[in-house]
């Protein structure tokens, strides 16, 4: 009985905080628990859509590929924290040609609302030793984004974090299937 009765008093005595009070901010207190909730898949806060403006190109087309990400989460907003882009774009042919995916060291941070979409365009960034860096040369990639004939992978994934200079990002991501004919 009496560690029933000590056990009481601490309650009352670290539930009441010795009279004082602590305001929690609703939106940060939400935020809190969808990091909480999320650990590493994002699948539950947010939806990533990557598309391609048709299925089937020829190796003269600009290929226009972009992706969607909506923030799905209780809170009204969130903050994220990221590269260059919060989305990375690849590209593979499942053999040899692998593109994209080339992370900036750019730490910035941008606030998404819930239910809106934001559209996020393909970047990609190379290595100059990949063979399809000559390959673009010969077509000038200012203009677009063109590719050899072939069949193609293109994945958009997430690279962003909920919490400034982690190095965790969130895992979600999306993919699709081109082909480029002749």
């Amino acid at each position: 009985m009496k560690c029933v009765s000590i056990a009481i008093i601490a309650m009352v005595l670290l539930l009441g905080g010795c009279g004082q009070h602590v305001i929690i901010d609703w939106v940060d207190f939400v935020q809190l628990n969808d990091i909480h909730d999320l650990h590493d898949d994002g699948n539950e806060l947010f939806e990533l859509k990557v598309y391609s403006d048709k299925p089937i190109y020829k190796s003269t087309d600009k290929i226009r590929i972009w992706a969607t990400l909506k923030y799905v989460g209780s809170a009204r907003e969130i903050t994220l924290w990221h590269g260059d882009s919060g989305i990375l774009f690849y590209i593979s042919d499942g053999n040899e040609l692998e593109i994209g995916g080339i992370k900036l060291p750019i730490q910035t941070a941008t606030t998404l609302k819930r239910d809106k979409l934001y559209t996020y365009d393909c970047q990609l960034y190379v290595d100059g030793d990949e063979p399809i860096v000559d390959y673009w040369r010969e077509l000038s990639p200012a203009k677009g984004l063109f590719l050899p004939k072939g069949e193609y992978e293109v994945k958009a994934v997430g690279d962003f974090s909920l919490n400034e200079g982690d190095i965790n990002p969130i895992s979600i991501s999306d993919k699709i299937t081109i082909k480029v004919v002749e």
